[in-house]
């Protein structure tokens, strides 16, 4: 229905039956996975006025996976090379995330490979990174609201072991208050000229990264210039990062003011143990709209390829 996956699959092994084209490894054989459509997120894009776009659960990219690493173990003395045509903006960036994990895992199996897309953030001006000098101390990002929208959220991922509250500032200039850094605290305020509602809750620290989270939900979200202020706690460093949903989620211009284009690739190609490729166009400069690296939190080099990704096709030799 979507036509990606197809034109994937022609590009890693299209047969070349024409005598025209063939894909890379044309003498493969395929197990292909449709994955089912998330209708709750789904429902939330169309409350947005988004147009139609292929959405996910977690839980079915894991049970693709799981599913194709069964059927690899009912292999005879054959390889199996897995690419995920999927990716996501929410989590740590560092490869220790849970999907991140579970693909790390299946990596070590002998005789399975593992390939990721970095992703079409490069360019979207969805991350932003910020730094907290000291205790008291307050680093503001400036987020863009181009058209009124229902429902936004994305974290806050505080590098590990610094701590900070958050003050939010609407374009009317009405502010939430500093709400204060406490374990699993949950705090809801509502701007009573734009009458939008927040939910700030504290994830202290994330089980999997031990990085400090602050996530915020924005519900009836007004245009605008909305500031998030970040007040430090306990600083060692005081480096933050934040990362919006993909951008083909959102409305047009809907950005950050100082966004940083860097640690940009969408998970879980930031995965250590899984082949991350980046893309390029004619003149083999990796393209704008790819995602970048490095890893966040661990400075390991991402991606780890680039290869075309402009006008892609393949002559068939013979």
């Amino acid at each position: 229905e979507r036509g990606h996956g197809t034109k994937i699959a022609g590009i890693i092994g299209a047969r070349g039956t024409t005598s025209e084209f063939q894909g890379v490894a044309h003498k493969c054989n395929f197990i292909i996975v449709k994955l089912m459509e998330s209708t709750n997120f789904k429902s939330m894009l169309k409350d947005n006025l988004i147009d139609d776009v292929p959405i996910y659960n977690t839980s079915e990219c894991v049970a693709g996976l799981e599913f194709l690493k069964k059927e690899f173990f009912k292999l005879k003395n054959k390889a199996m090379v897995i690419y995920t045509g999927f990716g996501s903006t929410e989590g740590s960036h560092d490869g220790r995330n849970l999907i991140s994990r579970y693909l790390n895992s299946l990596a070590l199996i002998r005789g399975l490979c593992l390939v990721t897309g970095v992703g079409n953030e490069g360019a979207a001006e969805g991350h932003t990174t910020g730094y907290i000098k000291s205790k008291n101390d307050i680093s503001t990002q400036e987020l863009k609201i181009p058209r009124a929208i229902k429902h936004l959220s994305f974290n806050i991922w505080i590098q590990k072991p610094n701590s900070a509250s958050v003050e939010i500032i609407s374009p009317t200039g009405e502010s939430s208050q500093i709400i204060k850094s406490k374990i699993n605290k949950i705090e809801k305020y509502k701007f009573v000229f734009t009458s939008t509602e927040i939910t700030v809750s504290y994830r202290l620290p994330d089980n999997f990264t031990g990085s400090n989270i602050i996530s915020i939900q924005f519900k009836n979200l007004k245009p605008g210039s909305w500031k998030i202020k970040l007040i430090g706690e306990y600083i060692i460093g005081g480096r933050y990062d934040i990362w919006l949903p993909p951008h083909i989620t959102l409305p047009s211009g809907l950005v950050f003011m100082e966004p940083n284009n860097t640690t940009t690739l969408t998970l879980p190609s930031t995965a250590q143990n899984t082949v991350s490729v980046a893309y390029y166009g004619e003149n083999q400069v990796v393209l704008a709209e790819s995602g970048k690296g490095w890893d966040y939190n661990i400075g390991r080099i991402k991606p780890d390829i680039a290869t075309i990704g402009f006008n892609y096709l393949i002559e068939y030799q013979g």
